[in-house]
């Protein structure tokens, strides 16, 4: 029984260096979806101090993470309903807050992903947390809910739709208002 006991144990180890290297050179659609949401964000996303260049750019490199048709629809974000169709137009409100605001950190928490059966279409609730310039402390928690489509190998944000507003932080560092 000794001597078994080392072979089962490799074996035990091998195999789950295996299941370890299939999940990471073959991931799921579901994990590819949540990757590339992850990577969005980042292209998104700069820090306060970043030059315009650098900011300019990341905003140009975020044009491969939408379909051509993309819609976003924000809901009780703003007094009215907003739409936002078509990717150039979804790429000149990204230009306008990289030139605008000082800070801007996205970030998204508990996806939730539904692959279709033919595995070209997804529908992701995700809780989106936005940060625009932290000194300030506006900070905006949201519930959204995006349908993804598979192109040319790629998952592209088809559309975006408020659910609900989580939360929603303002003021400065000697008051904090809290609206939701």
């Amino acid at each position: 029984m000794k001597t078994w006991l080392p072979k089962l144990l490799k074996l035990c180890v091998l195999a789950l260096i295996v299941w370890f290297a299939w999940g990471y050179f073959f991931p799921s659609e579901t994990q590819r979806i949540c990757k590339r949401l992850n990577s969005f964000s980042r292209a998104v996303s700069f820090a306060s101090g970043s030059s315009l260049v650098i900011r300019m750019a990341k905003a140009e490199g975020s044009r491969d993470y939408f379909a051509t048709n993309v819609v976003v629809t924000l809901d009780g974000v703003h007094t009215q309903a907003e739409s936002i169709t078509g990717r150039a137009e979804v790429m000149n409100i990204i230009s306008l807050a990289h030139t605008y605001l000082q800070e801007l950190d996205l970030k998204f928490e508990d996806p939730i992903v539904k692959v279709s059966p033919d595995k070209t279409r997804a529908t992701m609730d995700v809780i989106g947390r936005i940060i625009i310039d932290e000194s300030r402390r506006d900070r905006i928690h949201q519930l959204l809910r995006m349908k993804w489509i598979k192109t040319n190998d790629k998952w592209r944000i088809e559309r975006v739709e408020t659910l609900k507003m989580l939360g929603r932080e303002t003021g400065t560092d000697f008051g904090l208002d809290v609206n939701e």
